[in-house]
């Protein structure tokens, strides 16, 4: 209206944020009442079994929470979670887990390493040639594979897509949708695309860890998060073994255990004397709610190469887990009346 030399008129205000709703995040005992008097009635969530039972002890499943688990190159962290994984919906099927881990992509590869556990047979001819093993059979390759369809889904975004965090929770979100996940795995954090702005490492990692616990805490499905990171280059000991690395071995490490619940290692301890060798512990070092999801420790494990199977005790849980898949199908060409009885005696109740 005045066209005045030198003045300048102040835009107009913000439009006023809306009004904080404080009920909202106030929680007194008579919110919560009926919640305490159920768990005291029937007991507060645990976490559930892994079917390693040795290992419930020290780490169990429990939605809402994120675990970070580290090891060694070629340790076997990305084996481990598989294992717990497909291990986890073979005895429950409704359980479906969400994974992106571009280390073991193609994803025809990383479902053929599945087979491989879900049978205890590859179905690579050229492997099976060079170790002398059966393939697994056509049927049974089937099988696997309508089985894995709903319940182990791989997720790689197309090559114009940068593989930040929330790209990829927006694609959990969107096979959430689909088929209703129970877990989430992001294998490893260095394979995400990170857009740091300025931020020194602490804060920035601070920042997506916090985002991505209060995904992971939603109300209305809360998930099992898995998180796989590499550690630092060790410091060897006297002999040349590698220490058991946990948290603070990983870069800016101190800030991943503050700030996930859980972190578990894979460590072979044997590595160092002989590439060979298949001897395996599985560490929980952090359990953050110790009376509901297990207590810091160890075990012994093997890991048998041929059937692609971790062992406890000298026996597979995965092979009586996996037989109901598989009942009446030969699990080879070869596959006779004999394996098709022992097959079938491994299979679960009705009830189960």
């Amino acid at each position: 209206m005045f066209n005045i030399p030198g003045l300048e008129l102040s835009a107009a205000p913000a439009s006023a944020a809306a009004p904080r709703n404080y009920e909202a995040g106030v929680h007194r005992v008579s919110r919560v009442r009926e919640a305490m008097r159920y768990g005291h009635a029937h007991g507060k969530p645990r976490g559930t079994s892994t079917y390693f039972r040795d290992f419930d002890a020290h780490w169990t499943h429990k939605a809402g929470e994120i675990t970070l688990t580290t090891g060694y190159a070629n340790h076997g962290k990305s084996e481990m979670m598989d294992e717990l994984e497909l291990i986890k919906s073979v005895h429950e099927p409704d359980k479906a887990w969400a994974v992106f881990s571009p280390e073991n992509a193609p994803a025809d590869e990383f479902y053929d390493s599945l087979v491989h556990k879900l049978t205890g047979y590859s179905p690579d001819p050229d492997w099976c040639r060079q170790y002398n093993r059966l393939q697994v059979s056509p049927q049974a390759y089937d099988r696997a594979m309508d089985w894995l369809e709903d319940h182990i889904i791989v997720i790689n975004p197309p090559g114009e897509e940068k593989p930040t965090m929330e790209c990829l929770l927006d694609y959990f979100d969107y096979v959430h949708g689909q088929t209703p996940l129970f877990g989430v795995r992001l294998d490893p954090w260095n394979q995400l695309f990170h857009e740091m702005k300025g931020q020194r490492d602490d804060q920035y990692l601070s920042e997506k860890l916090s985002d991505l616990a209060r995904w992971t805490m939603q109300e209305d499905r809360p998930l099992c998060v898995h998180l796989v990171a590499h550690p630092r280059n060790p410091a060897k000991l006297k002999d040349g073994e590698l220490p058991v690395p946990d948290q603070f071995d990983l870069s800016s490490g101190a800030m991943f255990g503050n700030k996930v619940w859980n972190v578990l290692t894979c460590h072979r301890p044997q590595y160092h004397v002989s590439k060979s060798d298949t001897s395996v512990q599985w560490w929980a070092h952090k359990i953050k709610k110790q009376k509901r999801v297990g207590r810091p420790g160890f075990i012994d494990l093997g890991y048998d190469y041929l059937s692609n199977r971790y062992m406890l005790g000298g026996h597979s849980p995965m092979e009586a887990a996996a037989g109901w898949l598989f009942k009446g199908i030969p699990l080879t060409a070869a596959g006779g009346a004999a394996e098709s009885a022992r097959v079938q005696a491994n299979d679960f109740p009705e009830s189960t």
